[in-house]
């Protein structure tokens, strides 16, 4: 649900619904990595790279988490 809203533009849905998923697991990397993009796309950088940084801590080998990384913090 909240890749798909990620992705219509809804970033406060994303938000929402990938804080719900990572109430229910912690180490949801998925959720992490989908409300650190929705937190980019919303120009909320500090958030963003709070939760990019706890993906990464969980897969800590996953491209894809470390090149959304740099890409906070090239924005931040």
């Amino acid at each position: 649900m909240s890749n798909c809203c990620l992705r219509s533009g809804d970033f406060d849905a994303a938000i929402h619904n990938c804080t719900r998923a990572i109430e229910v697991d912690a180490n949801a990397v998925k959720a992490l990595f989908y409300r650190s993009q929705a937190h980019q796309k919303a120009k909320s950088f500090d958030e963003s790279l709070k939760d990019i940084v706890a993906a990464v801590k969980l897969d800590p080998q996953n491209k894809s988490l470390r090149e959304h990384w740099a890409s906070v913090k090239a924005d931040k």
